[in-house]
């Protein structure tokens, strides 16, 4: 801020954030907005069952996979 002043800093970085934040948010509820929720009682719940029927993936496109995951 000392070398650039402080009105460009933070009118750089708080666009960024901003859109960061609303990809992250998106991310999460497009990772949590399942078609085959598993949905049992309590005294049903199985924790297995939840944990292999209650999961997602999903496939991003390549522009935001991992290094790691790309092909």
């Amino acid at each position: 801020m000392l070398v650039i002043g402080v009105v460009p800093v933070p009118a750089t970085y708080l666009p960024v954030m901003i859109m960061a934040s609303w990809i992250g948010n998106w991310l999460f509820y497009v990772q949590h907005q399942l078609e085959g929720t598993y949905w049992e009682p309590d005294g049903d719940w199985n924790f297995h069952a939840a944990a292999l029927q209650g999961s997602s993936y999903f496939k991003l496109p390549p522009i935001l996979r991992s290094p790691c995951a790309r092909p």
